[in-house]
């Protein structure tokens, strides 16, 4: 004790107690801060649950079962959750701790497929050169008589062809719906249908793709006079966007007794 250094006239019986009491107030006070915490953890740990169903068309419909089991160790309630996917054959099982835990389902549509970028045209081709002609002229000479001379000139230049014009972008595909999702639930699990977030999410449209830019026209070929240069072809145009899909109906059903 703290007491064992002190002098003897200091220690009284009165101030011994005192100092008992306030010790075992701090040990209890303590004791109760450890519980208050432990139960804080044990709430913010109650875990989140995801069962997310993904199709490559039209969504999957779910059937979704819920009732309450009580765990007698651990004194409370826990929602049992059951999630059918007839089309996939599968069945996924959840126990979900109702003092903060949750579960999210959804039934997810296919996206629709990007269409295809147009080609671009092909550039025209150029003008040949004009060719080479003779052609007579006449001029005067030194002594001022009239003579006639060949000399050569170059012809007229041949037009540049067209460019192409450039493919039309093809449409994207139209999202998909989401399923459907039934959930049957038990009178008892009626209080906690919070817990159950349900969501049927339709597929996005697919973009549409992008038109083909047009070929640049040929160059007029070079003469006498020069050739016309080509036309530039036309741009294609674009794809339009597909349609965004239709969600799905969500269902709460209690079950029915006989």
């Amino acid at each position: 004790m703290v007491f064992y250094n002190m002098p003897f006239w200091f220690w009284k019986p009165e101030r011994h107690n005192l100092a008992l009491r306030k010790l075992n107030i701090m040990k209890r006070n303590k004791f109760l801060i450890l519980i208050m915490f432990a139960s804080l953890k044990v709430f913010s740990q109650s875990p989140v649950y995801e069962c997310k169903i993904y199709s490559n068309s039209r969504g999957h419909d779910l059937n979704v079962n819920a009732d309450i089991y009580f765990d007698s160790i651990k004194n409370e309630k826990l929602l049992v959750v059951k999630v059918d996917d007839n089309e996939d054959n599968k069945l996924y099982n959840y126990l979900i701790d109702t003092r903060g835990g949750s579960i999210t389902i959804a039934s997810y549509g296919a996206d629709g497929f990007n269409g295809s970028d147009g080609s671009d045209g092909s550039n025209g081709s150029d003008g040949l050169s004009g060719f080479p002609n003779s052609e007579s002229q006449t001029i005067s000479d030194n002594d001022g008589n009239l003579v006639t001379v060949y000399v050569t000139v170059q012809g007229p230049g041949g037009a540049g062809s067209d460019g192409g014009d450039g493919q039309s972008g093809d449409n994207g595909g139209n999202g998909c719906d989401g399923g459907n999702i039934s959930i049957t639930y038990t009178k008892l699990a009626a209080p906690y249908l919070y817990i159950i977030k349900a969501f049927s999410i339709a597929g996005a449209g697919g973009r549409g793709g992008s038109g083909g830019k047009g070929g640049k026209g040929g160059s007029g070929g070079q003469g006498n006079p020069c050739g016309n240069s080509g036309n530039n072809g036309h741009d294609g145009f674009s794809g339009s966007n597909g349609a965004i899909g239709k969600e799905g109906e969500i269902y709460f059903m209690p079950v029915q007794l006989h």
